[in-house]
């Protein structure tokens, strides 16, 4: 799970957080970024458009307002992304939109843990789960919740640098480990 964000990344979301008013207005900027960067991956053909010089300034423009009333982004999530597009870095919105949620996470004082798991975490598991982790760290904690069947069961939990694995995985290796010695 290591994260090497680029300086190009880290750069723009950098610039998008000193134009969010509130810390509010950040996370709401993050979960459309998130949303858009979803939508763009998810469509090959709209990617095309996005990145393709070819198609007009006011093409690709009109291509991203096409999407703005069904992920029901801001104003400036939308001209965001059309300085993107003009710059020819709509295909480093992925990496922009996870730095700048980072970003707006530590400007909060909340720290990110990334949770995985074999199958998808019930519901009412997620909150005990980051409210057990908050209590671990004291600090808040947001969850990214990833499936990964190679997990068996149990759950992988991974904030900055620091591991908690609870996984069956690691304790059949475990297992094996202390069998073979």
């Amino acid at each position: 799970m290591v994260n090497m964000i680029s300086p190009t990344a880290r750069r723009y979301a950098r610039a998008l957080l000193s134009v969010a008013p509130t810390q509010r207005t950040a996370d709401t900027v993050a979960d459309e970024l998130v949303r858009l960067a979803a939508a763009i991956s998810a469509s090959a053909e709209l990617r095309g458009v996005l990145a393709n010089p070819a198609f007009t300034r006011a093409a690709r423009k009109q291509a991203l307002a096409a999407l703005a009333g069904p992920l029901r982004l801001s104003e400036t999530a939308i001209r965001f992304a059309s300085l993107l597009v003009d710059r020819r870095r709509i295909a480093d919105l992925p990496a922009i939109a996870d730095r700048y949620h980072e970003m707006a996470d530590e400007a909060a004082g909340r720290v990110r843990a990334n949770v995985v798991t074999a199958v998808p975490l019930p519901a009412d598991l997620a909150p005990r789960i980051e409210q057990a982790l908050s209590g671990a760290l004291a600090r808040p904690v947001t969850l990214r919740a990833e499936v990964e069947p190679g997990v068996i069961g149990g759950v992988v939990a991974q904030v900055g640098s620091l591991l908690f694995d609870g996984s069956v995985r690691s304790e059949l290796d475990s297992l094996r480990r202390s069998l073979k010695s």
